[in-house]
């Protein structure tokens, strides 16, 4: 099961004192093996160095040494996490095997949505491409505005043919630019589709954000033991809501 995905987290910087709430998190409900993209290395766990230290990938081009990376990982699918956005409840491995084996067969198949909170944007689309006793796999639209950048490329939570991102990703972009300027460039070509799979299988929590950098939001992790158990690595200087 899951042998043609990898699932991978890009870290650098300050998102490293979340690497032991994150291995904690995605053993809980998502056990999985992961392999960390990374400035540094990483004792204990599956790291390669892509990054300079500390590089600002939200901020400085590293499109080229995404997709050399992606090269070295060598597999048809990955899954594309990141630090501060962690799985909160269990992840349906098994519904999750059936939308690898989707993408891994749909080579035009660019994206594969796993974020829960979109299963109503999803539901939108009536064209059904696979459907099972549980489940459904539905055809995004990339210009339908209900549907937006979840049927284009939204960096939400999703499995992802790596050719498509060889193709697509440029050598100069930072790593955010995959969703904007992304969606446009997506838009704009008639090669790949997006798809969605209900239910969404990814509920999860989100600790940081991009508009205060000194928040850690521990309210968005609803189970309390879990909410503990991250508390105790936010380093100092942070404020926790």
């Amino acid at each position: 099961m899951l042998q043609d995905t990898a699932f991978i987290i890009p870290v650098t910087g300050r998102f490293h004192w979340l690497i032991k709430p994150l291995l904690y998190f995605y053993d809980k409900y998502m056990p999985v093996p992961l392999i960390f993209f990374s400035d540094r290395s990483i004792e204990g766990v599956n790291a390669i160095e892509v990054f300079p230290l500390n590089m600002y990938i939200y901020q400085e081009p590293c499109g080229r040494l995404v997709k050399d990376a992606l090269r070295k990982v060598d597999r048809p699918i990955v899954m594309l996490g990141f630090m501060d956005f962690l799985p909160i409840k269990p992840v349906d491995l098994y519904l999750l095997s059936i939308l690898e084996k989707y993408m891994c067969g749909d080579k035009n198949a660019a994206r594969g949505n796993l974020w829960a909170p979109a299963d109503n944007i999803v539901k939108s689309s009536k064209e059904i491409v696979q459907e099972g006793k549980d489940y459904s796999i539905r055809m995004l639209s990339s210009t339908d505005p209900h549907i937006g950048q979840i049927g284009s490329t939204s960096l939400l939570p999703a499995l992802w043919r790596t050719d498509f991102l060889l193709e697509f990703i440029e050598d100069d972009w930072t790593f955010d630019a995959i969703e904007l300027p992304g969606q446009h460039k997506f838009i704009a070509q008639s090669k790949w589709h997006s798809v969605g799979i209900l239910p969404g299988l990814f509920e999860s929590c989100h600790l940081c954000y991009t508009a205060d950098k000194s928040v850690v939001k521990l309210s968005t992790i609803l189970n309390a033991e879990d909410r503990a158990y991250t508390a105790q690595f936010v380093p100092g200087g942070f404020r926790i809501e």
